[in-house]
């Protein structure tokens, strides 16, 4: 995905100061991490998916830069806050539904209710 991305950057005139082989690298050196989104998610705070992913998936599209990984990444993340918001989530509000990612798809929320199972559906295809 961060591939992805700098092509979309490098179509913008953009380069990154630090390679990508160098920025793993770093990341390895530090040992155990846990990135910000996943502490949200833990947390149940909002994710910035459309801030961060988003963001690149219309700035690939303006540049016609293909993003076959951020597009399936940013895809089923919109359809996991569909899902969650017709699974009824306690507390699922439009706002809620972009937070719980990963609950709604799975197990007996999704195989109890019909309305979630046609979200599935739609989403897959």
């Amino acid at each position: 995905m961060m591939r992805e991305a700098q092509a979309v950057a490098h179509k913008l005139g953009i380069e990154f100061r630090v390679s990508l082989e160098n920025a793993s690298r770093e990341l390895r050196r530090l040992g155990k991490h846990k990135p910000s989104m996943l502490k949200d998610v833990e947390a149940g705070r909002a994710l910035e998916i459309d801030a961060l992913v988003g963001a690149v998936v219309e700035l690939a599209r303006l540049t016609d830069t293909p993003t076959p990984h951020i597009d399936t990444v940013y895809s089923w993340s919109c359809c996991s806050r569909e899902l969650i918001a017709a699974a009824g989530w306690p507390g699922a509000s439009a706002r809620e539904a972009r937070v719980r990612h990963g609950g709604a798809a799975s197990g007996s929320i999704a195989a109890s209710r019909p309305n979630v199972q046609m979200k599935m559906q739609r989403c897959a295809s």
